[in-house]
């Protein structure tokens, strides 16, 4: 109770900060298939504008890593304020996902989260532009890791590696923890 005390005498405990009407842009590569592709687009599209942000783009992407950079890089400069990547297997070290994020100048912030389901999940930064992968749970399930990030995302919050291995402490993902949840679709999770 002391120790509770004394850091409400240094400040405010909590904070609360509005959702930004945030831009976000998604690249998947071009080995998903159409219809994989459409119900991504309308799900991602539901959850996004829940939080009043909205999924201005989907390009498919060819799996080169000139491509992926070439991606990044056309996603940056259009002005958006966040970035999916859909379809690149995080497993695989040798995945061009991952060399193009270098040559477009993202640095990863963590690979891996250690919290399921999401464990696969990655983050990176191009500037001041967050970028995520997303592994297949992540595109359609409504409760993964992402949904322990988006919020932060969309606050205005940068979410760096430290703040993701916090994630990992256990139960922030169990069925009992429904109500931390939107409805993103007007029903309980």
């Amino acid at each position: 109770m002391l120790e509770a005390e004394a850091i409400c005498r240094e400040g405010p405990p909590a904070s609360v900060q509005a959702f930004q009407p945030l831009r976000a842009a998604a690249l998947v590569l071009d080995r998903v298939d159409d219809a994989t592709v459409a119900r991504f687009e309308r799900d991602m599209s539901k959850k996004l504008a829940w939080f009043g942000a909205q999924l201005v783009s989907v390009e498919r992407v060819e799996d080169r890593v000139e491509a992926f950079a070439g991606a990044f890089l056309r996603a940056r400069d259009a002005d958006v304020d966040l970035i999916m990547a859909a379809g690149a297997s995080s497993l695989d070290p040798l995945e061009p996902l991952f060399a193009a994020l270098i040559q477009a100048g993202a640095k990863i912030e963590k690979h891996g989260v250690p919290a399921h389901p999401g464990s696969l999940f990655w983050m990176a930064y191009c500037g001041r532009i967050p970028i995520f992968g997303l592994s297949s749970c992540e595109m359609f399930s409504h409760k993964t890791i992402l949904d322990l990030v988006l919020p932060r995302l969309l606050a205005g919050d940068r979410v760096g590696r430290e703040e993701l291995i916090d994630m990992g402490y256990g139960g922030l993902l169990a069925r009992y923890m429904a109500f931390r949840f939107p409805p993103y679709e007007g029903r309980s999770n």
